[in-house]
C-alpha cells in the first residue's frame, strides 16, 4: 500500500470512529426524543449558538435548530450569540423591521433605532435647554454618548425661551430641533400649534410617567424633578428647630428669612399646604393638590397675599436659592431639588425637607412646529434621538449626574445598579421620599397656565 492509499485508509477509519462515537453518545439513553426547538438568535443580529440539546443530546450547530434531545427530552434553547450591539436583527433575533413596520403597540426596538441612527452619521442636531445642572447631566448622559456611538453632533443652546419657541413656530424659521420643556408647557403648546405631534411608533412611551404617557407632543429623555423646601443647616443647627412643614414656612412666627420663586408654579400648592399641612397625610389630600380646583386656587392666592410681607425674596434663577442660603441672606426657600443636591455634593451645609411635601414634575422634550415640513430628514433624526434617549438603559444614566429621576418607569429598577448609590435616596421618585410627593397633573397645569400666571404676576405687583 503506498503512502497516499495509507492516508486515505486512516482518514476513512477516523471518520468511522467519529460516527461511532456520536452514535454511542446518542444511543446510551434509549430512543431519541423529539427535536428540540430552535434556540433564539442573539440580541443583535448574529444567530445564537444553538443550546445544548436535552440531557444527553449533542449541541446543535451555530444558527441552526438544536439537535435532537436524548431520552425523549427536547433540546434546550440556544444561548445568545456573540453579537454586536448594533447587529442587523431586532430583539430576540427577529429580523430588523423597516420604520414603516413599527407601530405604537410594537414600537421600535433599541436595535432597530440604532440601525436608523447610524444612517445619520456625520449629521448634527440642535437641542435647546435651560442650562444649569440639568443641562450638564443631559450632556454626560445623552449628548456625548450620541456623538461617540453614532457620530451625531449635538449643538446646544441654553436659551430655551418659550417666546423664542413660539416665534420659530409662527415664522417657520426653525432653529431648534429639540427643546427641553416642562410637560405642562407641552400640554399648552400642543393645541396652540407651537410643537409637533410625535410618532409613538418611533418613541416607546408606554411606560412613561402618567403625565407624559398621555401627552401626544412630549417625548422622553427628560427628567422627573421636584420643587422642595430647602434650608440652611447653619441657620438651623439643631435639627429640632428646622422647618418640618410648609405650615412652618407660612407661619410668620417661625424664625428665619424665606424666599419663593417669582412664578406661580409650585407656590400655589405650597400655599395650600401651608394653610392645611394635614393634606399631605392622606392619598386623597395629596391627590386634591395635583389638580387644584378653582376654589383651591382662590384660597392659595388669599394665603399668598396675606403672607407676602413675610416673603423676603422672590428668586429668579435656579441657582438663586442655594446661593442665598449659603450667603446667609435666607434661612429657607423653595428650590429645585437638583440645585440643592449639587450644592450638598460640594459640601454646602444645606438640607431638603422631603417630609414637608414637594411637587413632583417632569420635563418633556418637544419639537418645534414646522420642522417636519421644513426639513423631513431633520424631523426624522429628532424623533429617533428622542426615542433613543427614552430607552430605559439610556434614560437612567441621567440620574448618575443629577438627583432627578428618569421619566421611563422601566428605568427605575435599574437605579439599583452600580453608580447610583449616592443619589438613589435623593431622587424625588425614591421609595424613601415618594410618600411625600404631590404628582403634578401637568395636563391640568397646561390648561390653566395662562390664567394662573397672569394672576401670579398681578400678585407680585400688589
Amino acid at each position: 500500500m503506498n503512502i497516499t492509499n495509507r492516508k486515505i485508509g486512516i482518514g476513512f477509519l477516523g471518520l468511522i470512529l467519529v460516527i461511532a462515537l456520536v452514535v454511542a453518545a446518542c444511543g446510551e439513553q434509549g430512543p431519541a426524543g423529539p427535536a428540540g426547538p430552535a434556540g433564539p438568535a442573539g440580541p443583535a443580529g448574529v444567530s445564537g449558538v444553538a443550546g445544548a440539546a436535552g440531557e444527553a443530546g449533542a449541541a446543535g450547530a451555530a444558527g441552526n435548530p438544536g439537535a435532537a434531545g436524548a431520552a425523549g427530552n427536547p433540546g434546550a434553547a440556544g444561548a445568545a450569540g456573540a453579537a454586536g450591539a448594533t447587529g442587523a436583527t431586532g430583539e430576540r433575533g427577529a429580523p430588523a423591521r423597516a420604520m414603516s413596520q413599527w407601530t405604537e403597540n410594537e414600537p421600535a426596538t433599541r436595535a432597530e433605532l440604532e440601525i436608523e441612527l447610524e444612517k445619520h452619521e456625520g449629521e448634527s442636531i440642535t437641542i435647546a435647554h435651560f442650562g444649569g445642572a440639568a443641562a450638564a447631566a443631559f450632556r454626560k448622559a445623552y449628548y456625548v454618548p450620541l456623538q461617540e456611538t453614532f457620530g451625531i453632533h449635538v449643538v446646544e443652546d441654553s436659551g430655551a425661551d418659550y417666546g423664542k419657541l413660539r416665534g420659530q413656530a409662527e415664522t417657520g424659521n426653525i432653529m431648534w430641533h429639540i427643546v427641553n420643556a416642562g410637560t405642562g408647557a407641552a400640554y399648552g403648546f400642543g393645541p396652540a400649534g407651537v410643537i409637533e405631534e410625535l410618532d409613538f411608533s418611533i418613541i416607546d412611551h408606554r411606560n412613561f410617567l402618567e403625565p407624559l404617557k398621555n401627552n401626544p407632543w412630549g417625548g422622553g429623555g427628560g427628567t422627573a424633578w421636584s420643587t422642595v423646601l430647602a434650608y440652611s443647616t447653619e441657620a438651623y443647627p439643631n435639627p429640632a428647630d428646622a422647618p418640618k412643614s410648609w405650615g412652618d414656612f407660612f407661619n410668620a412666627d417661625f424664625p428665619g428669612r424665606r424666599g419663593i420663586k417669582d412664578w406661580y408654579h409650585a407656590n400655589l400648592v405650597f400655599a395650600l399646604l401651608g394653610d392645611n399641612p394635614d393634606l399631605l397625610k392622606t392619598a386623597e389630600g395629596r391627590a386634591s393638590l395635583s389638580a387644584p380646583t378653582s376654589a383651591q386656587i382662590d384660597r392659595a392666592f388669599e394665603v399668598l397675599s396675606a403672607f407676602k410681607p413675610n416673603i423676603d425674596v422672590f428668586w429668579v434663577g435656579g441657582s438663586d436659592c442655594p446661593q442665598l442660603l449659603l450667603s446667609g441672606e435666607l434661612a429657607m426657600c423653595s428650590a429645585w431639588n437638583g440645585r440643592i443636591y449639587d450644592a450638598q455634593q460640594a459640601g454646602s451645609p444645606l438640607a431638603i425637607c422631603w417630609e414637608c411635601g414637594y411637587l413632583l414634575s417632569s420635563d418633556a422634550n418637544v419639537i418645534p412646529k414646522g420642522l417636519k415640513e421644513q426639513d423631513p430628514n431633520q424631523f426624522e433624526l429628532a424623533q429617533l434621538v428622542l426615542a433613543w434617549m427614552s430607552l430605559p438603559e439610556i434614560s437612567v444614566e441621567v440620574s448618575k449626574y443629577i438627583s432627578y429621576g428618569p421619566v421611563n418607569l422601566d428605568a427605575v429598577p435599574l437605579l439599583n445598579g452600580p453608580g447610583f448609590e449616592s443619589v438613589k435616596g435623593q431622587l424625588p421618585t425614591s421609595p424613601e421620599n415618594i410618600d411625600f410627593a404631590i404628582l403634578e397633573h401637568e395636563g391640568w397645569t397646561g390648561e390653566n397656565e395662562a390664567e394662573w400666571s397672569e394672576r401670579f404676576q398681578a400678585f407680585l405687583q400688589e
